[in-house]
Parts: structure tokens; sequence; C-alpha cells
């Protein structure tokens, strides 16, 4: 890692405006990413980290709504400083880029990461491929930047800070103010931090004082008693004695779980939290509009998730769309899981993490009036408004507000596209389009499902794919004027947004629905909240706006919006909220962000109204074709990727093992293994044939396959492999001539148990009779086949192996059409297995040629279909690098005729002396038929 210092030093000093927020830009790294990796069109990709330090200019209308800025101190340009952390993920050939995607980090992280790459981890490791996914924005040359923008963030060097000043009264003296923190205590303890979460919090003025005052009260709406000052105080118990703490109360008796406590406290030197919303203005402009920018871009989309969802909507309700030049910042903004709320973004002692919900976080400025986009009227107070009813028109960006069914419950997303009275649709403005992931909670849970402290299993359905999906269509929307899909949300005139007391359950054994969603109140924050001044602590309630929430279907779960294939192929239920149980206080209520599971009956029971998995699929082969056939609806209607049919026909087969056991097992057992020993390679140094020889048997011996299909391996290795281990047979020819010239693909078998009928080899290739190259393949490919009788029960099965070109894409296209055609003409109704290297992902066409379903025979990765969760990395090539991260992109495969049911697949992995058997990881099946 070298720094960039040297580098912008010049750019650094040249770059200083009074009308552009930038001032400077500092790279402390560069770094390319995973050693030059070439991404398609926009080639190699760079990571480069620093600060950007900003200068706003007080005086323009632009920054006019920006809370105590006019207190805060100037430079001698009469600018008001700011600096903040700064991540940019750039082409290496920053002209290769024509769109940014600017991610508001939720508390400083990185989403974009797992929602948009299909990545793992939160720090940009540039020799770490696992952060990266599968590169779908770096594949488009999108350049994604991260920018600090919330100031009290606890010290971590993976978090985006923000640095902003302090303010004081002209005079020099302190600015003091009220602040509110409160706590659902669920379990006991001496401390209470002043922060939200792990945030930093304002620190106390003047300890002593009695005017701080705090209370509790046994729920959400029973009265707060106050708790006597004796009882509590500000710091630290820690070992039995007081530590000094401003930014912590503390109580030597201890804070009782089942009680909300609520502290109000004076607290003194606010900063200009609104800073950060110029900060994420001001970056694109600088990107856009700057010559000088090191990553230049025509185009700029903001990401927001939850509360960085929120920050946007406020972003755009105080105009900060204009830029302090008069042009347009954003030019589109993807919005997920904010529903109808906006937040703590820009008064005096605001805290940014602060949100609400039904049993935590009350009553902080986050669900408030106005919900929707459009001009707004509230019926009681007669006031109107509209989240963009204060920017003029030609800064309005294209937006998407992705919602799923949790924000209906626990964000008011209603608001945003109903009436006030909650009694009429509101229809999308037109540069806006709204859409609801049917049943999904806040976030993606894990699966199997976990139970936290809740009624129920979480909820695991999988929305990060029509994210993906989503931003993909606005990019387009944005940058190529394509139009996106409609709107998919429920509304009142079909039936589909009712009421909470109108929801149509079915009866579920032990299911208790919530009672009450969220609701969002009229509060009166007093006088001075317009200016961004909150003098009532705890603010005054007055009458709740009515919440609306999608009806459900015969099974329980939600019937409009994006109908993923959980919903439309269901194996559960799945509900976006669910409750709290077994905890000192709130139980009932509907717990922050998580939702429900609840399996469907596998056979019918009277009990429960929803329809027996039994009567709804044959078997797992019925399901899961059925969930493809829905898959592809999706693709159609772009609510998801091509990419992505692969990653959730993995997740539809994990949820039918986990909910179905597999005591279907067939009486015909059968291990199949594919293996790429890598050809002997005099290059190869340690990793020699020679040297390698004794680890590869050992694999066969140990796993005793039933059938074994080898790649790259040559004659003599063929005869090695058959003299090393027990049992086997082997056939096939060389793929140079037929004979014994060039690599072969051949299977072994065991010869105890299976009698070879027939065996025969075709090529890969326009001329399949005849030793040739196919299309734009760079070598000869063969696939060996042969036609087994088991010798206890007559059983005739064909086996097939291959090795699918390395080079040429259109020949992996069409290798894997002939093969399908070859395997219906020759297998001719009998089950087969097909084992290779093919050289291609899940996300690839040849891939999905492959296991597309059609009139002719059905081939199945078994990998996919296994009863039991996969083994093993999710990659199979390893290139001989011992290291402790294994690798992602599974080439090596095994497919099946829908006659088997596998019961167990693993990918293999061995060492001895720091080095592998092959280059390639083996895999196996474990089956019957």
């Amino acid at each position: 890692m070298r720094s960039l210092t040297i580098l912008f030093f010049s750019f650094t000093l040249l770059y200083h405006s009074s009308t552009a927020r930038v001032l400077s830009v500092q790279f402390d790294s560069r770094d390319t990413v995973l050693n030059g990796r070439n991404w398609g069109e926009a080639g190699s990709y760079e990571i480069l980290k620093g600060k950007v330090f900003f200068g706003t200019d007080p005086t323009l209308p632009q920054n006019q709504n920006i809370c105590d800025l006019r207190l805060a101190p100037r430079d001698n340009a009469g600018l008001v400083l700011s600096s903040a952390d700064l991540v940019v993920l750039k082409p290496t050939d920053a002209s290769k880029s024509s769109l940014a995607l600017v991610e508001v980090s939720n508390r400083g992280g990185k989403f974009t990461l797992s929602y948009f790459l299909d990545g793992n981890g939160h720090d940009l490791d540039p020799q770490n491929p696992l952060p990266f996914g599968d590169g779908l924005l770096l594949k488009r040359g999108v350049t994604i930047i991260w920018v600090g923008w919330q100031f009290d963030l606890p010290d971590h060097e993976q978090l985006l800070n923000f640095n902003t000043p302090t303010v004081k009264y002209p005079e020099g003296t302190p600015i003091t103010g009220l602040v509110r923190s409160d706590w659902t205590v669920d379990e006991a303890t001496n401390n209470l931090g002043l922060g939200h979460r792990n945030q930093i919090g304002y620190r106390a003025y003047d300890p002593a004082s009695q005017l701080h005052k705090l209370t509790r009260r046994a729920g959400r709406d029973t009265p707060r008693i106050p708790v006597p000052r004796s009882e509590w105080n500000f710091g630290r118990w820690e070992n039995g004695q007081v530590e000094e703490d401003l930014r912590c109360i503390y109580s030597e008796k201890g804070f009782e779980a089942g009680y909300i406590y609520e502290l109000v406290y004076y607290a003194a030197n606010p900063v200009v939290v609104g800073l950060g919303l110029a900060a994420i203005r001001d970056i694109i402009s600088f990107a856009k509009y700057d010559p000088t920018c090191p990553f230049p871009v025509k185009f700029g989309i903001a990401a927001g998730v939850s509360q960085t969802g929120r920050f946007i909507r406020q972003f755009n309700y105080q105009s900060f769309n204009e830029d302090e030049s008069g042009r347009k910042a954003y030019d589109g903004q993807i919005i997920i899981t904010a529903g109808a709320g906006r937040g703590s973004f820009n008064h005096r002692f605001a805290q940014p993490s602060r949100d609400a919900h039904r049993y935590s976080a009350f009553l902080y400025p986050t669900d408030i009036f106005p919900f929707s986009s459009g001009w707004q009227k509230d019926p009681l107070t007669e006031d109107e408004d509209g989240i963009l009813s204060h920017l003029d028109s030609e800064f309005i960006p294209k937006i998407f507000s992705v919602n799923t069914g949790y924000e209906y419950w626990g964000r008011s997303a209603s608001l945003i596209h109903t009436d006030l009275t909650g009694k009429e649709d509101v229809l999308p403005e037109s540069n806006e389009r709204i859409f609801h992931i049917a049943s999904g909670q806040h976030y993606v849970g894990a699966f199997p499902p976990q139970n936290q402290q809740t009624l129920y299993f979480s909820n695991p359905l999988e929305f990060r794919p029509n994210y993906r999906a989503l931003l993909v269509c606005l990019m387009d929307w944005v940058s190529d004027g394509k139009e996106p899909p409609a709107s998919a949300i429920p509304i009142i005139a079909s039936g589909t947004l009712v009421s909470p007391a109108h929801l149509d359950y079915p009866r579920i054994p032990d299911f208790m629905p919530a009672s009450k969603p969220q609701e969002p109140y009229r509060v009166d924050y007093g006088p001075e909240w317009p200016g961004g001044i909150i003098a009532y602590q705890p603010p005054y309630v007055g009458e709740a706006f009515p919440i609306l929430v999608p009806q459900v279907d015969r099974f329980g779960n939600e019937q409009s919006g994006i109908l993923n294939a959980e919903i439309t192929v269901p194996l559960a239920t799945f509900i976006p909220y669910s409750l709290r149980q077994n905890l000192a206080g709130g139980n009932g209520e509907i717990a922050d962000f998580v939702g429900t599971f609840i399996p469907l009956p596998r056979k019918k029971n009277v009990a429960d109204q929803r329809t027996a998995i039994e009567d709804l699929y044959v078997n797992k082969f019925d399901y899961l074709q059925q969930v493809q056939q829905h898959l592809y609806s999706l693709v159609e209607n772009r609510f998801l990727l091509v990419e992505d049919l692969h990653r959730i026909l993995m997740r539809s087969s994990a949820y039918w093992n986990w909910i179905m056991s597999s005591d279907s097992a067939k009486d015909h057992a059968i291990k199949i293994m594919s293996f790429n020993i890598r050809y002997d390679n005099p290059g190869d140094g340690a990793s020699r044939w020679k040297n390698r020889i004794k680890m590869v048997t050992g694999v066969i011996d140990s796993f005793a396959p039933d059938f074994l299909g080898l790649q790259e391996a040559l004659r003599h290795q063929c005869v090695d492999v058959a003299r090393r281990t027990k049992n086997y047979q082997w056939f096939g020819v060389g793929r140079e001539d037929g004979k014994v010239k060039g690599e072969f693909a051949p299977i072994f078998y065991n010869r105890k148990n299976w009698k070879l009928v027939d065996q025969n080899s075709f090529w890969l290739s326009q001329t399949p009779n005849e030793p040739s190259k196919g299309w734009d393949a760079a070598h000869e490919r063969i696939v060996t086949y042969g036609k087994f009788r088991n010798k206890k029960s007559d059983l005739i099965l064909y086996v097939f192996n291959t090795h699918f070109d390395h080079r040429g894409e259109t020949a992996r296209i069409n290798s894997a059409r002939l093969i399908r055609e070859k395997l219906t003409a020759i297998a001719e109704g009998h089950p087969f297995l097909l084992t290779g290297d093919f050289n291609m992902t899940p996300q690839t066409e040849a891939y999905r040629t492959l296991i597309r379903q059609t009139t002719d025979r059905t081939v199945l990765d078994a990998k996919i279909i296994s009863l039991n969760t996969p083994t093993g990395p999710s990659g199979t090539f390893s290139g001989f690098n011992v290291e402790d991260i294994l690798p992602t992109n599974q080439i090596d495969y095994i497919f099946c005729s829908e006659e088997f049911s596998v019961k167990n697949f693993h990918t293999i992995v061995k060492s001895e002396n720091d080095l592998y058997a092959s280059d390639h990881f083996p895999v196996l099946a474990e089956m019957q038929y």
C-alpha cells in the first residue's frame, strides 16, 4: 500500500472555491483490486481511501436549511469547514465509468457489498474476493463511493466518520438544550449509555443539576414515574465503584428489567449535524461537475437502507438535491426499507441513529408529517406538505422506494401511498416507483431460521436479489431513459391494503397475530421546531395517523407487491413481523425488525387451515420445477436478474431440506464423484503429478464412489489411478485423436457392483462423431459415456463425463445444448448422471442452457436438490493455493435426471504439507434412485 498524498498534492492545493463544497481530497492509499482482475468492459478496478474536506458557504440559499450553520465558526474565506472519511471503488481507467453509486452508509458501514454485489464482509480488502461477490456493479463500470456523514459514530477503523464543527452563541457562550434518551431494559443493568445503541451520546451539562429528569414506565403507553435522583447519577458503575462518564448514567442498585427508562437532560455545545446532508449532496456534485475530480462521472445515484433510506427522504424534503451552484445533485435514488420515515439528521442536538419502533426509540422525529412525495393534507390540522414539494422540478431525481412487509407494520409505509384518512390511494409521482416486497422482514434473516426472544422463528425470506434487479432498472432509467417496471404495491381499491382488523389469516396452530402496528402520531416538539430546535421533551402527543397493512392469502402470506418464489410456491408462512416473548416486559408487542417463519404442515392437519405440502407438490423435484417457472416470470418482469436464478434455487432447496425429512430414500444408493485431477505438467513444481498421486487416489478410496468422472487426465494418469485404487475399471479415449493422444475424460466404475454394457464418446463440436474443436473453443472437447447395469438389481443407468472449454463462451453454450440433445437421444428414457469440469458458474448462459426446463429430459444440479445442506466451500477451483480464504466460484458439477433423490453433496477439501491433491476440489453426490 502506498500513499497518494504526493500524487494528489497539486490537486489539493488548486481546488478551492467558494461555490463548490469539496475543497480538497487527500488519498492515503491506492490499491488494485484482486491483482488487476478484469471485470469486462470496465477493465480492472482500484480502491482509493482517504479524506475529503468541505467548505460550506452559510450565506447561500441552498444552505439555509442547515440548522445552526450560521452559528458555526468560519475560515478566512467565510466557509464552515468539515471533513469525512472517503472510500472510492472505481475503474482504474476512470474514463470507463459514467455512473456513480453513492452509498449513504448506515451508521458508518458498507451495505453495498452484500446488498448489490452479493459479497460477504464489510471490509474492502483489495486481495480478498469475498466482499466483491459476483462484481455486478463492477461489470457495469459503476464507480462506488462511500463518504462519512454521521458525526457520532464509535471509533472504529472500518466505520466512515464525519467531523463537523461545534457551535456557540456569537458572544462565545455555550449553547445548551434538552436531549432525550430512552431504553427498553430487557435485562437488569447498572449502566445505560446516553447514545443510541453503540453511538456516542451528548455529554451531560452541569451533571449535578436537579433539572435532569429520569422516569420509568411499565409499558409504552403507561404513565411515566419519576426515578429519585438519589437512585441514579451520571457516570459508570464498574467493579463496585463509580467511573466518571458524562455520556452514561448508572444506578448502584440497578435499572430493572421490564421497564422503559427515559432521561431528559441538558447538554451543551451541539454540532452542525445537518452538514452531513450537505456532504452527501456535494460529493456527487464534485464527481459530476468538477474537472479536477479523480473519479469523474456523468450520473449519480444515492442508495440508502433503513436509517439512510430515511436520510434520503430528509435530504429531499429539505431540498438538498440542488447543489450550491444551482445544479442537480443526484439523478436517481434507491430508498430501501425506510417506510414513511425521516429522522434526526438536521436539528440541534440531533441523534442520527435514533429511529422508531413499537417498543423502542419512542417519539423521536422519525415518522412525522409529511409522508408522501406529493402534496398531502392532514384532515385534522389542515396542514399541507409533501416530501418533494419544496424542490423545484428540475432538481427532482428518479426515485425507487422499496419496502418489505415489515415497514408496513413497523415503519408506517402505507402513508407514502395513501391519504391521511386511510380511505384513498395516492398514486406515486411520475418520477417515482414504489415497490413492496411481500412478507419480508426488515432485513434478510439467516437460514436455518433463528428464534431470538420472539414467539416464532425469524423470517428468512431472501429478497436481496430484488434489490439488485431494481438497482439495475434504476440505473437503466437514469442513464439510458429505459422505462422501469410499474410500481408494485398493495392498494385500498383492490382490497390488498386493509386495516389490521380486516386481515384474513388462516387458522394456524399457536399463531397469534399482532394487535397493533407501529403508529406515528401528530406530535408537538415546541414553537421553535421549524427552525430545528426542540423545546418539548418528550413531545406533546396528539392523534395517531391511520395505518394500513397488506392483506394475506390462504397461506398467510402477503398477496400483493413483488411476490417471490417463497410466496407463490410456498413451503411456509412468511409473516413480516414477530412478537416479543419471555421478556420482563412488552410481551406480545411487535419486536424490532424481525418477522415470523411457520412451515406448512407436511401432511393434512385439521387444526391448520393451510394446505399441506404433500397436497401441493409431488416431491422436491416438482417443487423446484414450480420455483424455477416462477423465477423466470420474475426475470421477465425485471424483479430478478438471470444471474441470481441459481442463488434462489439453492435457497429454495434449502427450505425443502430443512422442512422435510430425508425419509424418502429409495432402494438404490449411489455415490458419484467428479474430479479434475490436473494434467501432469512438468512446470507445476511441487504440485507435479508424482507428488500428488497418493493424495488423489487417497481421496477416491476414502469416499469409494460407484462412479468417478476425471478431467484433464493423461493416459498414464488414468493407468496410475486404476492401479492405486481398489475395485475400479475405466474407459475413455484421448480427445485429440480418439485414441491415446491428449487429455481424457475417463469414467471409472466399481466393477463389483456395476457391469459396463456399452460405452462410447462424442466431441463437443459441429462434427461430434470425430475429433474436432467446436465454435470458439481453444481445444478439442470430448464427452465419454457408458451404459451400466447394477449387478444386484438390474437397474440400467447412463453416466456421462466431460470437460468444457475454458475460453470459448459460445462453445460452452453450444456444448450445453448438444449435451442436452445427446442425453435425450442416448439415454432413451433411462436415468442418467453427468459429471464434469464445465468451466461455467451458475450465473452464466451455459449453465442456464443446461438446466433449462424443456420438453425433453430434465437436467438437475445435484448440489441444488441435495436434501441436506451441501458441505464444503462454495467454489471448486483453488489453483493450488492453500489459503484460509477458500474459492467461491463453482465450475465442477454433478448433474442428474429427475429419477434421483440427492441426499448429500460435498465439495471435498484435502491438503497435506500445504499441497492440494489438485487445482480443483473434487465434488461428491450421495443419491438414491
